[in-house]
């Protein structure tokens, strides 16, 4: 079965670590982030500066896990927690293509 992003949001709570490097994978800047999730670049800059499990509207965690995962991050989980970023083989490959 698989689970839809909010779903997945509640079962594997994201951590600030978790979103950086996402972000850093895909070399966006947290103005960037905040534009494709379409929340406030201060939200991200907050949620960024305090280590550990976000701590946030869920809708807010729901919306950046959502635009990571449209930009080809997935989300390496172990029972449950998030462990891990990495991108999906189609934009990896356009990375080293230089795409």
């Amino acid at each position: 079965m698989r689970l839809k992003a909010s779903q997945r949001a509640v079962i594997a709570p994201l951590s600030s670590e978790i979103i950086r490097a996402g972000r850093m994978l895909l070399r966006w800047d947290q103005k960037t982030l905040a534009e494709e999730a379409g929340v406030a670049h201060v939200t991200v800059r907050r949620l960024e500066s305090k280590p550990g499990p976000l701590v946030a509207d869920p809708s807010t965690i729901v919306k950046l896990r959502t635009a990571l995962e449209s930009a080809g991050i997935v989300f390496v989980e172990d029972e449950g927690e998030a462990h891990g970023v990495r991108l999906k083989k189609a934009h990896w490959r356009q990375t080293l293509d230089g795409a």
